[in-house]
């Protein structure tokens, strides 16, 4: 049987709208079910307490959780949202899920999912997955109060979907121009990728308008996630995270390099023969010969005649000025 919580239009002041009526309900065990409809309360509230005066004029929705998965592997949240705004329905389900397999036992992520008290706590990660499914539904009410997707949105949608594609091609190309295989060549996709990832992550969002930060939902949870109170430094930071990438690979590769050239440059152990050492103060030999000067061309039997001991047949060396003569006479 459901369990539901609602909120009633006096819980949500918000300017400029007459009626607000939102059910929220559950269709699965919660773990602290009552702060999870606090949260999800609470977070329409911000929601529309930052949409322009008018847009709501009139709200019944119920919200429902109908997926809150604590499994080993994965962690999912699933809201469904249906009802009326503005006189328009809306009818949907909203989902994100998490994996917390071989890397979740090993971080965070995974660290409350995986003990006995799961299905008694709100782990990080769902905390997460709930915050990402309330991003959804506020701007599915968006769209269902007849707003227009502004520009930041769409700019929003195309960074979600072609950073992470382009990343995941470069660490591809990257497995492919170095033909490294095995777990070398997987490390070396991941390192790429996610460089990659990084350097053009970071620089969209410094360039993203104010709006996206201050109406879109999503763009409101990056600024708070980020820990950065203040627009102008977030922007700054996010410009210095691709200078740091860049510069990791280059100062890693310096000292590399150095560490090969002292290596060379220190003197044998003992046992260890000695490298070859140029002769100091002893001038090669030049032999002097005019540059046009050509060999006739004789018979290759200077080999054979020298085993029998004959002498070697005569070669003369003529110049193609004709000045000079040279032969045995």
């Amino acid at each position: 049987m459901a369990k539901s919580l609602a909120a009633t239009p006096e819980s949500l002041p918000v300017p400029g709208t007459s009626s607000i009526n939102i059910r929220v309900q559950s269709d699965v065990e919660l773990p602290r079910r009552d702060e999870i409809f606090s949260a999800i309360t609470s977070g329409l509230r911000e929601h529309f307490s930052q949409t322009r005066a008018g847009t709501y004029r009139q709200v019944d929705i119920t919200v429902s959780v109908v997926e809150w998965n604590w499994g080993s592997l994965d962690t999912a949240v699933a809201i469904a949202v249906f009802g009326r705004i503005n006189g328009r329905a809306i009818s949907q389900t909203f989902s994100d899920d998490r994996s917390t397999g071989a890397f979740g036992k090993m971080g965070k992520l995974g660290e409350s999912v995986l003990t006995p008290n799961a299905k008694r706590e709100v782990s990080q990660v769902q905390q997460e997955c709930l915050e990402n499914c309330l991003d959804k539904i506020c701007v599915a009410m968006d769209r269902a109060a007849g707003l227009a997707a502004p520009v930041h949105s769409k700019i929003w949608s195309v960074i979600s979907v072609g950073v992470p594609l382009v990343a995941g091609i470069a660490g591809v190309l990257a497995v492919f121009m170095t033909a490294e295989e095995g777990a070398k060549g997987f490390g070396t996709a991941i390192l790429v990728a996610g460089g990659v990832y990084l350097m053009l992550y970071f620089p969209a969002l410094a360039f993203m308008p104010t709006q996206f930060f201050r109406v879109d939902p999503r763009g409101r949870r990056v600024l708070a996630r980020s820990g950065v109170k203040n627009l102008v430094a977030f922007r700054v930071l996010a410009m210095l995270v691709p200078v740091v990438v860049a510069a990791i690979p280059i100062v890693a590769y310096s000292i590399l390099h150095s560490d090969r050239r002292r290596a060379n440059a220190a003197p044998p152990q003992a046992g260890e023969p000695a490298a070859a050492q140029p002769v100091v103060g002893v001038a090669p030999t030049v032999i002097p010969w005019r540059r046009d000067a050509v060999i006739d061309d004789l018979p290759r039997v200077g080999n054979a005649a020298s085993e029998t001991g004959d002498p070697l047949p005569e070669r003369t060396f003529h110049s193609q000025s004709n000045e000079m003569d040279f032969g045995r006479r």
